[in-house]
């Protein structure tokens, strides 16, 4: 009888973690017009529900209607504010031609209040950025009308650090 030293483990290429319902991982911001926030997630997720969300703080709110789109990939050198609950917030500011996911159309937009996307992608880190109420995404935001957003997740068992970074043709490109 041989013995084997090799061990399953809970990783990327492990069907079983993508297969089962996943943990239940929610959070939600405000975006400043034509900023971006980027969410960071501690596990690797099976899923990602973005909402354009038209409260902010639990109130219902007439400024925060902005359009809002949702992109993967790096971003451009920024420096990066971390609020308390881990959501980064980078100093990018969309200024038109900026951010290649949004100039090269590689993104989903949330135009309207309580418009909604389910990605059912492997991803562990996405950008969303506030473009405005219904403008366009070939201008910077000009309206003043900031954004806000929820976020629901299900996450895997599979550890954050072990996703790799999305990048290339569709993505960044």
């Amino acid at each position: 009888m041989s013995h084997s030293t090799m061990q399953y483990r809970t990783g990327l290429g492990y069907q079983g973690a993508f297969m089962t319902s996943g943990r239940a991982w929610v959070t939600g911001s405000g975006i400043n017009p034509s900023g971006t926030v980027t969410i960071t997630l501690p596990n690797v997720a099976k899923s990602v529900t973005v909402i354009n969300n038209i409260a902010y703080e639990g109130q219902h709110s007439t400024t925060r209607t902005g359009s809002l789109v949702v992109h993967f990939g790096p971003l451009p050198d920024a420096e990066a504010k971390i609020t308390k609950d881990g959501v980064k917030t980078w100093s990018t500011v969309w200024n038109g031609s900026n951010i290649p996911q949004i100039k090269n159309n590689h993104y989903i937009e949330l135009a309207d209040p309580n418009d909604s996307f389910t990605f059912d992608v492997k991803c562990r880190q996405f950008h969303i950025t506030c473009l405005g109420f219904n403008d366009s995404v070939t201008s910077p935001q000009s309206t003043g009308v900031y954004g806000s957003f929820l976020v629901f997740a299900e996450l895997t068992s599979v550890d954050g650090k072990e996703m790799y970074e999305l990048e290339g043709s569709g993505i960044d490109s």
